[in-house]
């Protein structure tokens, strides 16, 4: 019992089904019972029922649970509940596993926004330039000039409502820190002075642990997030009033760098990270409990915050870096956009920092990387990741862009990334390769795929984003996007280039066995399109295989390959499935039916060679004990 509960915390850390790389999308079109049309979280209602620490999230979306006090009294205004006895810590940190990927998710979308907002912005730009240019007169000059460059009333409704949703995190974060942090009488209290006298046990450690990374989450989120909005003139100007009707208080993104500045804030984070840091936890070879977990994880995920590399270094150094910061910022490029409207271009400087906050934090790259469209950046040259040759490397794309059919499955293993060590099992995501319309067409499939149901049932803006993405690249097939995948901003179509940062790989072919040749097609046409349908989506936060509203990874293989009944684990009313249970799909699903033959494999950077191992014997030994031996 213990495993699978352990399992389905963990299987919300299936974000190696993450990416910050995102495309524009249309949102949900079920939403929460509350007060927005669009917003940057997209919650749905049946996401709105979660309950997190004993609060409903719709309860605190549809109300004005945020208001100024906050901000004024924030003890006073968070109702603390009697403090977690000793079992109920496993289930807080569960809890706070949710929370961070409800941050990470909505760090994930901001950037997403910023992009897009980048993207206008430059286009009216130009459309202004153009305009001056052709203009004859100085009044025509004058009225191209006078064109403002404002966001579109869509992208400000998804900020405004966006930021409500972003105050609800806050309060959620600062909740359970200040939860634990009166539980351990460790983060506030002057005992953190001694701490490193004090024999802790794993209960007491987890509770510091969990006080700490809620912390961080929020630290980071002001870095990562608040900074960059701040910066930015046009969004600082629309919350600066505040918006009563969403609960906002006025200058609110003001009082939350306030108060992330803070000293007593930064002190009281600072001693916790240098205790960390001299004491030097290491993470457990063997987990026998849930506290064993909890904790494996939580020093994981704080060791790869950006608040605690910032934290790291001493007090002081932090603080000249924050007053420099705020006199440059705030005093030189603040009278900059006042007087000339100059506006920073915050999102590609922060596209890194981004990745390394959604479920891409990596020590290295793959052993079968070639980097973006072939081209690996210097400073990615000098990390030593490359135990496998560049020209094997290239050998090994164009093999397996050559390889591989429409409905093949690709597995992948990433064991360099943060997510993939509390993954259940060898493999950490799934995807599907749809082919081009190219290869659709020379496999007798796309006439069919056009007349499927599922085809003719897509939206405008699904099908104009696959007819663009499955266009044939004669002059680079690697970059062809054809691999759907269910990533932490949505299901989106990617190529191998970003697909195979990976060690391992597997590709797995549906069996269609004992049809004819109409009725394979056919069956293969509905799989495709069935895949089609989960297009832009964004991904499954609950992780159950039956709410198609959303998607993650593995669920992505249970919707389209509909005749193959995978194995799941049904635990709390939701039925789980993870990659592993994917790949055993081919040794026979639920019914003993095998679905799928293996084809290829790429084992810690070496290609598996098919007459030295049984392809699906080495799958099942990779299964079991992530070795061929």
């Amino acid at each position: 019992m213990i495993k699978h509960v352990i399992t389905v915390s963990m299987a919300i850390l299936f974000l190696s089904c993450a990416s910050s790389n995102n495309k524009n999308r249309k949102v949900s079109s079920e939403k929460s019972v509350g007060y927005y049309t669009s917003s940057l979280l997209d919650i749905t209602a049946h996401e709105g029922e979660l309950t997190l620490f004993g609060i409903k999230w719709n309860d605190l979306l549809n109300q004005e649970l945020y208001p100024a006090e906050v901000f004024k009294n924030p003890r006073e205004s968070l109702v603390i509940k009697k403090l977690p006895t000793p079992e109920q810590v496993y289930n807080n940190y569960e809890d706070l596993v949710k929370l961070i990927e409800r941050n990470l998710t909505f760090r994930a979308k901001a950037v997403s926004f910023l992009d897009d907002l980048n993207k206008h912005r430059i286009i009216k730009k130009r459309e202004m330039a153009v305009c001056v240019k052709k203009s004859t007169s100085r009044k025509e000059k004058k009225a191209c000039k006078d064109k403002k460059i404002v966001m579109s009333p869509a992208q400000t409704t998804a900020l405004t409502n966006g930021a409500k949703e972003f105050l609800l995190l806050r309060y959620l974060n600062t909740y359970v820190t200040k939860l634990y942090m009166s539980k351990a009488k460790v983060i506030l209290e002057t005992q953190i002075r001694h701490l490193g006298e004090v024999n802790l046990n794993d209960r007491e450690l987890v509770e510091v642990f969990i006080s700490l990374a809620a912390a961080l989450t929020l630290y980071d989120n002001y870095v990562l997030m608040v900074e960059q909005f701040e910066r930015d003139f046009e969004i600082n100007r629309i919350f600066k009033a505040g918006i009563d009707t969403l609960g906002i208080p006025s200058d609110v993104i003001e009082r939350i760098s306030k108060n992330s500045r803070k000293i007593k804030y930064r002190v009281d984070i600072n001693r916790v990270v240098e205790w960390l840091e001299r004491e030097n936890f290491q993470l457990k070879p063997n987990e026998y409990n849930e506290l064993d977990k909890a904790y494996n994880y939580l020093l994981t995920y704080i060791n790869s915050t950006a608040g605690y590399k910032i934290f790291k270094r001493s007090y002081l150094v932090n603080m000249w870096e924050v007053i420099y910061r705020r006199v440059w910022q705030g005093v030189v490029i603040a009278g900059i956009q006042r007087a000339v409207g100059a506006e920073r271009n915050v999102a590609n400087e922060l596209s890194e920092a981004f990745g390394n906050t959604v479920g891409l934090i990596e020590s290295r790259k793959g052993y079968m990387y070639l980097g973006h469209n072939g081209k690996v950046s210097k400073k990615i040259k000098k990390v030593g990741f490359r135990k496998v040759s560049l020209q094997k490397r290239k050998d090994y794309h164009l093999k397996i862009r050559e390889m591989l059919k429409p409905g093949d499955v690709l597995l992948e293993k990433t064991p360099f990334r943060l997510t993939d060590k509390f993954i259940p099992g060898h493999w950490g995501h799934v995807a599907v390769w749809t082919g081009t319309i190219t290869d659709l067409k020379e496999a007798k499939l796309w006439d069919l795929v056009q007349d499927t149901r599922e085809w003719l049932s897509l939206r405008k803006d699904q099908k104009a984003y696959i007819m663009e993405s499955l266009k044939d690249n004669p002059e680079d097939p690697i970059k062809d996007r054809a691999i759907l995948e269910a990533l932490r901003p949505g299901v989106q179509l990617n190529d191998l280039y970003h697909f195979l940062n990976v060690d391992d790989v597997a590709i797995l072919r549906p069996k269609l066995e004992g049809k004819t040749d109409l009725e394979r097609r056919s069956e293969m046409a509905e799989i495709i399109a069935n895949g089609f349908t989960h297009v832009l989506k964004d991904y499954d936060f609950n992780f159950d295989v039956r709410d198609t509203n959303k998607i993650v990874c593995s669920e992505l293989a249970w919707h389209t390959y509909t005749n193959c009944h995978f194995k799941t684990q049904v635990i709390a009313s939701r039925a789980s499935i993870n990659p592993d249970d994917v790949a055993d799909a081919v040794f026979g699903d639920v019914n003993g039916k095998s679905c799928f033959s293996t084809s290829y494999i790429v084992h810690d950077g070496e290609e598996v060679d098919p007459k030295e191992y049984n392809l699906d014997e080495a799958l099942k030994s990779l299964n079991l004990k992530s070795s061929l031996n």
